[in-house]
This record gives C-alpha cells, sequence and structure tokens, in this order.
C-alpha cells in the first residue's frame, strides 16, 4: 500500500484531524494540504494511566506515540511511529513570552465544581485567571468566576485553531495551577511554565463509563508522575513533561517521512481492526463501512448490527 492510496480515506481519519492536529503534522514536515496522515494518537496526553496506549483502538492504521513506553505498548495493536507531539511541533518554533500571573485551570465547569475549588483558593492568589473547557453549557462558570473577580478565559472549541489558542493562553501566564491532574499542566511545563497542585480538591467528572473503565488506576508509572509533579521540582517537571511530549527525541524530518511511508507499504488496510471483534469478519465490516458511509461500522460487533 502507497501513501497515495491512503488519501482517499483521509476523510475518515478523524482523530488525526481532531484540533488541527494533520495541519500541525503536515506543516511541521512541510507536506501538501492533501498528504494523508493515518495515525491515531493521544489527545491529551498518555502517561501511562490506562490500560492500553490512548487512543490507540481508534480507526487509524497506525499510532504516534510521543515516547518509548507508548511506542513500546502501542505495537501491541498496530505499528508505532515515534513523533513529537503535536503540542511541541506548534511550540518549538515560537517565540514564547515570559508570562506573568497566575491561571488556574479549571475543572469540569459546573456550579459543584465551581464551587468546591472556589473554596479552596479564595483570597489565596492574586488576580488570577481560570481557563475554563469549552464543555457543555459554560455560561454558568463564566458568570461564577467573573463575579467572585477571577477572570474566564476559554480554549474554545476543540477546532482547527484550537492549540493555537491554548498555546496562547498558557505562555501568557508564569505560573499555572491545577485541581486536577491536566494534560494542560504538562503542555504548560513542556513551555518552562511552573507548575503548582491545588490539594484537597474533589470533582464530578465529565468522562464517560467507557473511559472510567480504561483507566489504570493502579499504574505505577502514572502514579509516580502524579507525584513528581506534586512535588513541585519545576526543572524535574519541565523535563519529564517535555520527554512525556517527545520534545527530546532526535531525528531528522526527511528519513521521519521516509519511515512513515515504508510503514504504510507494509499495511494490509487503510484502517485499524480490532482483532477481538471475529463476527462480522474484517472484510464485511470494512465493505458495509464504505458503502454505507457509516464509518463506526468498522470495529462493531454484531450487536450494533442488529440494533441499526
Amino acid at each position: 500500500m502507497r501513501i497515495d492510496d491512503l488519501r482517499r480515506y483521509s476523510r475518515y481519519y478523524s482523530n488525526a484531524a481532531y484540533m488541527g492536529v494533520d495541519r500541525i503534522f503536515r506543516g511541521y514536515f512541510g507536506l501538501p494540504i492533501d498528504y494523508p496522515v493515518p495515525l491515531s494518537l493521544a489527545h491529551g496526553v498518555d502517561f501511562g494511566h490506562t490500560f492500553y496506549p490512548l487512543d490507540v483502538k481508534s480507526r487509524e492504521p497506525i499510532h504516534w506515540s510521543c515516547n518509548a513506553d507508548v511506542h513500546d505498548a502501542a505495537q501491541a495493536y498496530k505499528p508505532s511511529l515515534l513523533l513529537p507531539h503535536p503540542w511541541v511541533m506548534a511550540t518549538d518554533q515560537r517565540t514564547l513570552p515570559d508570562g506573568e500571573g497566575t491561571l488556574i485551570i479549571g475543572p469540569p465547569p459546573g456550579p459543584v465544581n465551581d464551587e468546591a475549588l472556589f473554596r479552596l483558593i479564595e483570597g489565596k492568589i492574586n488576580k488570577p485567571a481560570i481557563l475554563i473547557k469549552a464543555r457543555g453549557e459554560i455560561d454558568g462558570s463564566m458568570r461564577f468566576w467573573r463575579d467572585r473577580g477571577i477572570t474566564p478565559v476559554t480554549a474554545g472549541a476543540p477546532d482547527d485553531g484550537f492549540y493555537d489558542r491554548l498555546i496562547t493562553l498558557l505562555a501568557s501566564h508564569r505560573t499555572i495551577m491545577g485541581p486536577t491532574f491536566s494534560s494542560a499542566l504538562i503542555f504548560a511545563a513542556a513551555i518552562g511554565r511552573d507548575i503548582q497542585i491545588v490539594r484537597g480538591f474533589t470533582h464530578r467528572t465529565l468522562e464517560g463509563r467507557d473511559y472510567e473503565n480504561e483507566v489504570n488506576w493502579a499504574s505505577s508509572r502514572a502514579q509516580k508522575i502524579v507525584r513528581l509533579f506534586i512535588g513541585a521540582d519545576q526543572a524535574e517537571i519541565q523535563r519529564t513533561a517535555r520527554h512525556l511530549l517527545g520534545a527530546d527525541l532526535e531525528f531528522d524530518r526527511r528519513a521521519k517521512i521516509a519511515e512513515l511511508e515504508e510503514v504504510v507499504g507494509a499495511l494490509s488496510s487503510p484502517f485499524w481492526m480490532n482483532p477481538d471483534i471475529r463476527m462480522p469478519p474484517a472484510f464485511f465490516r470494512r465493505t458495509l463501512a464504505m458503502a454505507s458511509g457509516k464509518i463506526g461500522f468498522l470495529n462493531a460487533g454484531v450487536g450494533a448490527y442488529l440494533n441499526r
């Protein structure tokens, strides 16, 4: 299979297109706008906190791994390519300001979480801003924080400009605080921001049951990283963040694209098909998905077909 053969399937590579990642990839490597990006990757940061690499079971046939731990684990599911995280690709070529003041990474927005966090930080931080995740109804949370003298900001929807907006917000502050272990803390540390953890916060999550079942609460690797961030050794936090995101990877860009095309050449399918699903057969699922335009059929079991 050649990379050009995948061009017709590009519209189905939704994981690679999410948050404009395919655009960042093409820009970083100087590729044409229609160059296929058949890569699944963790949106957020994979720090070993799930039972298998985050988002590896997306339909893209190759996994975008940002460090050796993820790379080794991903190869049990599909071919893997070692690449810096899109965050690194988007920030390393930019001149960032020194930043000033404190930005709090808000929990999932809502009255219970907002009130719980406010009780912990009230009067303890001088004129902070708070980053509100644009998920669900956020107008109430924006008003809540504004009424209490804390400036609410948001990076907006996860569209093509999301990473650019998030870079601007994180880079404009010197200290980034988090009541939860958000990927934004790792992103911020990777660009040299000081990290602080708000202790004692509990919250209601917006994640679905499937995600909760994927989290490996006993992961020693994830626990070690969380403890490191709590410990507040900023130099070590920043070094670890950059390693997790692949900022320490060394490679020739042309050679890396040649490697990608070599991996594509060994593919037998333009999609990853879950081998745990035996019925219907993979060929049937792929044929039906293409004919119907319902790409979800690729990795759907018999029950899903009966319900549709």
